[in-house]
């Protein structure tokens, strides 16, 4: 992710970035100066709530997937494949409930495509 993509998350805009794994959430969030969200962690509807209903980002795993429902949220960023396409039409859903327009962006590394299918 470039410098110039974290500042824009970091300005304060609501939204999500989702990972593929506990660890790049971890290093995703530390990066981000931001809470992150994955099953293991016993204060993850706290964090979410607090993050979202504030403004900001929040750094999740799919285990943030339905049931979410915040007004605001600006952009969802993947940032390496999602799982199946019935995860990213879940996790992107969360973005633009208000009507408002919204970013959805998926960041993959070169070949990352090729090699999972």
């Amino acid at each position: 992710m470039s410098r110039r993509q974290m500042q824009a998350l970091q300005d304060g805009m609501k939204g999500i970035v989702y990972c593929r794994s506990k660890a790049q959430c971890a290093v995703l969030a530390e990066a981000l100066q931001c809470p992150c969200y994955r099953a293991d962690i016993p204060d993850r509807g706290t964090r979410l709530t607090q993050s979202l209903e504030k403004g900001g980002s929040i750094v999740a795993t799919s285990a943030l997937g339905t049931g979410v429902d915040f007004t605001g949220i600006l952009f969802i960023l993947h940032v390496g494949m999602p799982w199946s396409m019935i995860d990213y039409c879940q996790e992107s859903g969360q973005a633009g409930r208000s009507g408002e327009a919204a970013s959805l962006v998926i960041i993959v590394e070169q070949g990352e495509v090729a090699r999972r299918f």
